[in-house]
């Protein structure tokens, strides 16, 4: 039987790991050979049920928000996905699908297993099929580095290390390892939980724009789509609260890749 100071180390040990997972360096030069987002891991649901799941949540998110009204914003979005698609070889990673949303609000999502939902409020920022893609990537990135089984694996796992952490250190005393759980799984959020979100929305941003360069869709787009945006966006919370980067060091992380994505684009036009 374990004594109390080894169960103590051995959780600390796995919270330390589990942290480590994630990098928290902020905009990052893109790796040489990105044609996929490098894949932790650590993963607790496979494939086959994350497809499942983005299928089932995808039919609920349709049955409840109405579809756009201007057709041609749905074939944009389908034409534009294809061709990243295509230029990608990500046709067969996932059954994928695509829905155009009437919701005013500038703002996209991507739901496991291959299921895009694009809001039409954000076309008045994309203004072309060049910024729509830089749009779709970002979402297809999310899809392909399986960012949410990921997120979702840690939060379970951290869950889990918090509550047996709280019940050693309370003794066994039911409302002092109540407490310390919640002081945990605070905790295990702001370490664990947000700084993966963060990494995650730079990650999808950083190799978001190389598929719509390698599509042939001018990677300034993705720029102009940042800045249209940006000065809509309204007050934020502290960056260590936040699910997502400041929209200044996204914009940044693209500018300073931009010669890389430029010869991306250059080679698909020739």
């Amino acid at each position: 039987m374990w004594k109390k100071g080894y169960h103590l180390c051995f959780a600390s040990l796995c919270i330390v790991g589990l942290t480590g997972c994630i990098t928290t360096s902020g905009p990052q030069y893109i790796s040489l050979s990105p044609s996929k987002p490098p894949n932790s891991n650590f993963n607790l649901i496979s494939l086959e049920e994350e497809i499942t799941l983005g299928h089932r949540e995808f039919a609920k998110v349709k049955a409840q928000k109405p579809l756009t009204r201007n057709a041609s914003y749905q074939q944009t979005a389908q034409r534009v996905l294809q061709r990243l698609l295509l230029a990608n070889n990500l046709q067969d990673a996932f059954p994928w699908e695509i829905v155009v949303f009437a919701d005013s609000t500038p703002n996209a999502f991507a739901l496991p297993g291959g299921k895009i939902g694009i809001h039409d409020g954000i076309f008045k920022y994309t203004q072309n099929d060049d910024g729509l893609a830089a749009v779709i990537a970002h979402e297809m990135v999310h899809i392909t580095a399986r960012h949410a089984t990921q997120r979702v694996s840690r939060q379970l796992t951290a869950g889990i290390l918090s509550a047996g952490l709280a019940t050693i250190l309370s003794g066994g005393d039911s409302n002092t390892t109540a407490s310390l759980t919640q002081i945990f799984d605070f905790g295990t959020h702001l370490g664990v939980v947000l700084p993966y979100s963060r990494e995650a929305e730079f990650e999808a941003d950083r190799i978001g724009v190389h598929y719509m360069a390698r599509a042939g869709y001018n990677p300034e787009e993705a720029l102009n789509v940042w800045r249209r945006l940006e000065k809509n966006i309204g007050p934020r919370p502290p960056p260590w609260l936040a699910t997502h980067p400041p929209t200044s060091e996204r914009i940044r992380q693209i500018q300073m890749n931009m010669p890389y994505y430029k010869t991306i684009y250059n080679q698909s036009r020739t």
